[in-house]
């Protein structure tokens, strides 16, 4: 997979997200939007926690056809060596103000998606316009609107095809 480079194309990218596995992170929408991915052959999700929701969430997986696609990497010492196995993270929680596993994304350099809520707009300089998503090239990440699995696919399905603005992005 690239690791902070743009890869061939048809390599695999990695989708990662590191921190508590409960029901507040929502993972159930970035498992339902990987799922409707248009390439999701070329993905593997890293999910790097514990929680109460991991035995329910990997049961949707199996449920949505991708657990073959989903990796339970359980609790980590090392966030930094967890994120240089990722090509971008993922947060979907709903209610954010501002999320240390975002800010560790970004100095690890990956490219983030995230919800447009509360502080995480500033804090990777995307915006969600009612059409979908941001691509400004100052950005660190894009900003999808919360629990919204179409605009989640959308921004992912992106980044996966378009590896050079991944790789900008973080």
């Amino acid at each position: 997979p690239a690791r902070g480079r743009a890869g061939s194309p048809g390599d695999e990218v990695t989708i990662g997200f590191a921190g508590r596995i409960g029901s507040d992170k929502r993972l159930d929408v970035l498992l339902r939007a990987v799922a409707a991915m248009s390439n999701r052959s070329r993905v593997r999700v890293l999910l790097y926690g514990e929680g109460d929701d991991r035995p329910a969430l990997a049961a949707l997986a199996t449920d949505l056809g991708i657990a073959d696609r989903v990796e339970w990497r359980g609790l980590t010492q090392n966030p930094a060596r967890a994120y240089a196995n990722m090509d971008m993270v993922v947060l979907c929680s709903p209610r954010e103000s501002s999320s240390n596993m975002v800010l560790e994304a970004m100095a690890a350099g990956k490219a983030v998606v995230t919800t447009n809520v509360g502080g995480m707009p500033e804090l990777v300089g995307g915006a969600q316009p009612a059409s979908g998503f941001n691509r400004h090239s100052e950005a660190c990440g894009i900003c999808v609107s919360a629990l919204n699995v179409w605009a989640l696919t959308a921004a992912l399905d992106y980044l996966v095809a378009n590896d050079a603005f991944r790789v900008q992005l973080g």
